[in-house]
């Protein structure tokens, strides 16, 4: 329902920007634009900014290597791995330095 009579509805700055998601999950198996290393990260940006509480990160061997260069940034000791396979994969990237932290 609106307020007042031209049918405006209340909503909160966070909702606006696409923050009250409880949760998000990007696959970086693709980018946005192929070969754009500034539209991967503007993308890369965006779905990690927009949730409220949690955000799944689905990277495998065919994770772009855009992508990758974004998931450089992320600090590891913050991430959780979903199970012992996802563990053996950020450790592969932390041995191989593409995480460099």
């Amino acid at each position: 329902k609106g307020f007042f009579f031209l049918g405006t509805n209340r909503d909160s700055v966070l909702s606006i920007k696409g923050l009250e998601m409880p949760f998000v999950v990007w696959s970086s198996m693709k980018n946005p634009e192929e070969d754009n290393l500034l539209e991967t990260l503007e993308f890369s940006y965006t779905a990690m900014t927009r949730t409220s509480a949690v955000l799944f990160i689905a990277a495998s061997d065919e994770t772009t290597t855009h992508n990758l260069k974004s998931l450089r940034l992320l600090c590891p000791n913050l991430l959780l791995t979903w199970d012992e396979e996802s563990k053996k994969y950020l450790d592969s990237l932390k041995n191989e330095n593409k995480i460099q932290h």
